[in-house]
């Protein structure tokens, strides 16, 4: 059972921010928790849910944090903001 997605403009907004490919990346794990909702643990009262992901690329990792919302009256997973952070490589000699 798929829910609608509902992103904010803050989250489209720093989707448009990331790299192509961790952009695509990103949506695709979007897409994944709106097929998929009962993996987006809501706790109770509604309390936004941080979902995250890594992604390795030359030279570091990106972290990426997504901060939603699941409706299940109405089926719809909100998408409320969209985070990375770039932890990179060590140098080794």
């Amino acid at each position: 059972m798929s829910y609608a997605l509902d992103v904010s403009d803050k989250a489209k907004a720093a989707l448009t921010q990331l790299e192509v490919e961790l952009q695509e990346r990103t949506w695709d794990h979007i897409e994944y928790l709106a097929a998929n909702p009962w993996e987006v643990r809501s706790r109770a009262g509604g309390e936004p849910v941080v979902a995250d992901f890594t992604m390795e690329q030359t030279g570091g990792v990106h972290y990426v944090f997504i901060t939603l919302r699941r409706d299940d009256k109405n089926r719809v997973l909100h998408v409320d903001s969209i985070g990375d952070f770039l932890k990179l490589s060590e140098k080794t000699s």
